[in-house]
């Protein structure tokens, strides 16, 4: 192989691994807490998807937030993709295993079973405009 081309793959492997890079880290940014700012999931999802209306299918958030917090932080999210104009493709999955992880005295994680269900009821029962976004509700 010449030289020329040598430094051709080398260039289109280096921008691979970039793109796999950020690619990554915006897999991460998937998985929406109560410290996710809704400009910043908003700034996520047109990174991922520009142009939603001509690529069809959908964008799965991870929701992790806790009984405590559920309520009061999802809502301004969603409402913040539907002001976007990002509601239709996004899906919301709620994940109530990691964010009602507690840690007892001996160090081992645990979950209260009544704080996943509790997570689980206000997700599906979460007023307008957060309804309207059709979450769906997965335990593991």
């Amino acid at each position: 192989m010449s030289e020329r081309a040598c430094a051709r793959v080398a260039a289109v492997a280096v921008a691979v691994a970039v793109a796999v890079t950020r690619i990554a880290q915006l897999a991460r940014k998937s998985q929406v807490g109560p410290s996710t700012p809704p400009d910043e999931l908003v700034a996520v999802i047109r990174r991922l998807w520009p142009d939603p209306p001509s690529a069809p299918g959908k964008i799965m958030l991870i929701t992790r937030f806790g009984a405590g917090l559920v309520r009061e932080k999802l809502p301004p999210l969603i409402a913040a993709i539907h002001a976007a104009g990002l509601g239709a493709p996004v899906l919301w999955t709620c994940d109530p295993m990691h964010g009602n992880t507690r840690v007892t005295s001996e160090g081992l994680k645990t979950r209260d079973f009544d704080d996943i269900v509790e997570e689980l009821r206000c997700v599906s029962t979460l007023p307008p405009p957060a309804r309207h976004a059709h979450p769906h509700l997965v335990a593991h």
